[in-house]
């Protein structure tokens, strides 16, 4: 161990800060980097704007008109996908742009920072020539400085508050939880460890990503159907008629906003303001679904989000799983869907 004072840092006391240098060596589970991708968030407060949004729907009609066009014999399902998916995201990140990391201390200003440059320079001479003026020139410029960033932080509280109770007297429900959860975030991160089905701790990382591989199929892969269960004729399935474009456009428009994204990073209101050029892409890629009778590999895709219920963290089974599925893939869902109640209606 390694014990010394320093007496440059200022951790605003009359004391010294103590440095201790601890040399111990931790377990490899501890030290490896994490590779988690997050995925993008596009700024909210821009898809409010109309000209931005303008300039979204402008830039995403020149990028979906320059896709090459190609026969429905030729039409590869996985490359179409991938033209519209990039002319969507490219728009985006030009128009719309990501969404800024939030500020922690939002009261601290320009006259904050200037306090504290002038406590610290006259605590630093202070250090340099210890005499009373000194320290009493400090004293004050410290007292200043607490002042004004306690002045500071309680008006910016104060209006915080009211603008909470004004989301509130206005029924704007999502703006007034996501103010009050800023003042009591809690990061709730998986643990890097959990037990098995007996009980067992498990700390390795190929045991801990199998336990959770065997949860998810338990939870997601449903029972084979008995033959007892009541065939449809195959006769029928043929006579069902192809999905207009009219359809497509009112599932597109019924879709929730404010959703989050799937593997593809495309929200809904992303497939919402694309407007007519979008939503033609988008049909003509159904329709070679259809006929193709296939999807694209990247819509079978799912992001599993573990949310956590109640009892110990350490046992899977007290996780809630919840999927977010690409968008497309839910519209083209919500067709197939509508066809199969028809057939199952009519038999």
């Amino acid at each position: 161990i390694d014990v010394c004072a320093m007496r440059g840092p200022n951790i605003d006391s009359d004391h010294y800060l103590v440095k201790v240098v601890i040399r111990q060596k931790l377990p490899k589970i501890y030290q490896h980097k994490s590779n988690i991708v997050h995925p993008t968030k596009w700024n909210k407060i821009n898809m409010q704007i109309p000209k931005i949004m303008k300039d979204y729907r402008t830039r995403i009609h020149n990028n979906l008109n320059n896709l090459p066009e190609q026969q429905e014999t030729d039409t590869d399902i996985n490359n179409e996908w991938n033209y519209i998916k990039s002319a969507i995201t490219e728009a985006a990140t030009n128009a719309i742009k990501t969404q800024d990391k939030p500020i922690k201390n939002e009261w601290w200003d320009d006259e904050c920072k200037q306090k504290i440059k002038e406590k610290n320079s006259a605590r630093a001479k202070m250090l340099q020539t210890n005499t009373r003026k000194n320290q009493e020139i400090y004293q004050t410029l410290r007292k200043e400085a607490n002042k004004i960033c306690k002045q500071k932080k309680k008006l910016w509280l104060a209006n915080k508050i009211t603008q909470i109770e004004g989301n509130r007297k206005r029924n704007e429900t999502r703006k007034f939880f996501e103010e009050v959860k800023k003042f009591n975030y809690q990061n709730q991160v998986i643990p890097r460890i959990c037990k098995d089905e007996d009980g067992n701790i498990l700390n390795q990382n190929e045991q801990i990503l199998e336990r959770w591989k065997n949860y998810f199929n338990k939870i997601f892969n449903t029972i084979e159907p008995s033959p007892q269960h009541r065939k449809v004729d195959k006769e029928s399935q043929g006579h069902s008629p192809p999905p207009t474009f009219n359809e497509m456009c009112y599932i597109i428009n019924n879709l929730k906003t404010n959703k989050a994204a799937g593997s593809d990073n495309i929200s809904p209101e992303l497939i919402k303001q694309g407007r007519r050029t979008l939503k033609k892409k988008l049909y003509n890629l159904l329709l070679h679904i259809r006929n193709k009778e296939q999807i694209p590999d990247k819509w079978s895709e799912g992001i599993i989000c573990p949310v956590f219920k109640k009892a110990h963290r350490l046992d899977c089974n007290n996780f809630i799983l919840i999927t977010l599925l690409n968008v497309a893939y839910k519209i083209f869902s919500v067709i197939l869907n509508n066809r199969l109640s028809e057939i199952v209606e009519k038999n």
